[in-house]
């Protein structure tokens, strides 16, 4: 998940957004962008950084945070993942 915020702060609710969420699964990645922020829309891309670690990602390019919240909130209860990794706490 990533958001705007201040040079060294941390996001603040009361006036950052988030503008991009991104997840993995079974090798596909996923990509949901806010266009309130990302001033284009993103295609499909791939990304591997080492051949074992093939990383095809599909895009979503939303209109607003609330869009990409949205999204992300549906393909969440669509997978239904068991176990969910997080790397930023």
């Amino acid at each position: 998940i990533e958001c705007t915020k201040a040079p060294l702060k941390f996001p603040d609710a009361n006036h950052d957004s988030i503008f991009m969420i991104s997840y993995m699964v079974d090798g596909q990645g996923y990509l949901i962008l806010s266009r309130d922020i990302v001033s284009q829309d993103v295609q499909d891309f791939e990304y591997t950084p080492k051949p074992t670690y093939p990383g095809p990602f599909k895009i979503f390019n939303e209109p607003d945070e609330k869009a990409l919240l949205q999204r992300f909130f549906n393909e969440y209860r669509r997978i239904k993942p068991q176990i969910v990794v997080t790397y930023n706490g």
